[in-house]
């Protein structure tokens, strides 16, 4: 509620810097029914009414919400919810008014909860084919109620150098892996600064010529390191699968998450932005592309 006036102060400099003084400058209004983070109160509306009345410089685009939890079928929050965001935009109006558009559903809501979707939506792990607890490809959970996904991301490397290391003898930083027979150690480009979380160190996988191989050593900012010795033929310049198949093999984000205590949007925000994205159109895609 504080912040209305600050806003108001910018959004006159703005005008002034325009040499329109009667511009206003469209902003979106978060209602708190739940998460207890950002928002004014629904018990709040008609202050805010009261105050907006006062910011000439000021236009209403859109009013949302934020939903705590609505993947869990089990609970009913959402719906409480969405009855307190309805009767937060109701009281907007009684007081006179327009909330502009209305956006309240994140990817799992997207996915299932059609009720959510308002005027627009807000897509996040739902770009990329997932949402937090649903892996569509897995078929594990059932939160996907009629919406048809797909995975999108495929993140790949190249071997850049493949050594042959005897028995004994320690793997990257601190030793933390020892090979117990002579092993071929290959590295790739790619670290914690590039998607390949540090927690994966002597616990993740990799695809290489579509077969499954180890992560080992401490996973580093800029190089990784597997074991593929039972990969005949490995060597450098094949491409590495961290996330997404290759041929009847697949390593997912989501169970990746889920075997790290996570969820699967920490693993999608941690790609780095060094990290070159390639978009392409998926087959009978209508209007949507794959990204990799």
């Amino acid at each position: 509620m504080e912040d209305l006036a600050a806003l108001e102060t910018a959004a006159a400099a703005h005008a002034r810097k325009l040499r329109r003084p009667k511009f206003r400058h469209p902003f979106h209004l978060k209602v708190d029914t739940g998460m207890n983070r950002l928002g004014i109160s629904p018990d709040d509306a008609e202050e805010f009414a009261r105050r907006y009345a006062q910011c000439p410089h000021l236009k209403l685009a859109a009013t949302f919400t934020h939903f705590a939890s609505s993947e869990d079928f089990s609970i009913h929050q959402t719906e409480q919810q969405e009855d307190a965001f309805a009767e937060a935009v109701h009281r907007l109006r009684r007081a006179g008014m327009d909330p502009g558009d209305l956006h309240m559903a994140n990817s799992a809501a997207i996915a299932s909860r059609p009720s959510s979707w308002g005027h627009m939506v807000r897509p996040g792990a739902l770009l990329y084919g997932y949402h937090q607890n649903y892996d569509p490809a897995e078929r594990t959970e059932t939160a996907n109620r009629g919406m048809q996904l797909h995975p999108a991301l495929t993140l790949r490397a190249r071997i850049i150098g493949v050594r042959d290391v005897p028995a004994g003898q320690g793997i990257g930083y601190n030793a933390t892996f020892r090979t117990a027979r002579p092993s071929r150690i290959a590295v790739i480009p790619a670290g914690y600064a590039d998607g390949v979380v540090r927690r994966l160190s002597g616990k993740g996988h990799a695809l290489v010529r579509g077969m499954e191989v180890p992560i080992v050593g401490v996973v580093s900012m800029d190089l990784s390191m597997l074991d593929v010795t039972d990969v005949p033929g490995a060597s450098v310049g094949d491409v590495v699968t961290i996330f997404g198949a290759d041929g009847n093999r697949r390593i997912s984000p989501f169970t990746v998450a889920r075997e790290l205590g996570t969820v699967t949007s920490d693993l999608l925000c941690s790609l780095g932005k060094r990290v070159p994205r390639q978009y392409t159109r998926a087959e009978g895609a209508h209007g949507g592309g794959r990204s990799r």
